[in-house]
């Protein structure tokens, strides 16, 4: 898991080299970034892990959870984003949790052939690369999120 922390200045341009960097840097050693690490620590030591993540969920329930930690936590982002391609597997519909402060999460999938009728009456196949999103309610409606999603769509068209 890498975390990528983006300034409002960013442009897509900048966001891409900044994950490529992240990617580049956790691809040198196994277990060399910070959330690896205090995984590694946390799981070393028997019930340590059951202690130290019952901690944080509360100290995160009452708005104390230190800077540090969340700095690290894949549970402490706006967006989750997975790529299941990579094991060759489908993208899903994963849950959000109950923990942290990530309100969507997007897993892709193995591209596949999609057909599609032209203007022409002609079928053509299009390569399409389909996602799982998962929005969690509670920051916004329902009306807000298909609004965005809308405007999304577009985009990424």
């Amino acid at each position: 898991v890498i975390k990528v922390f983006l300034d409002p200045a960013d442009t897509g341009f900048t966001i891409t080299d900044k994950i490529k960097e992240q990617i580049d840097r956790n691809l040198v050693a196994a277990h060399n970034n910070n959330t690896d690490k205090f995984a590694n620590i946390a799981f070393s030591i028997p019930g340590l892990a059951r202690f130290v993540f019952w901690l944080a969920y509360k100290l995160d329930q009452w708005g104390l959870l230190p800077r540090k930690i969340i700095d690290l936590s894949p549970f402490h982002t706006s967006m989750f984003i997975t790529n299941l391609a990579s094991i060759r597997t489908n993208h899903i519909y994963h849950h959000a949790y109950d923990f942290g402060t990530t309100s969507l999460v997007m897993a892709a999938g193995n591209t596949r052939e999609v057909p599609r009728r032209t203007r022409d009456g002609e079928i053509v196949h299009d390569k399409c690369l389909p996602l799982g999103l998962v929005m969690d309610e509670r920051i916004a409606s329902g009306f807000y999120f298909a609004q965005a999603f809308r405007r999304m769509k577009e985009y990424l068209k």
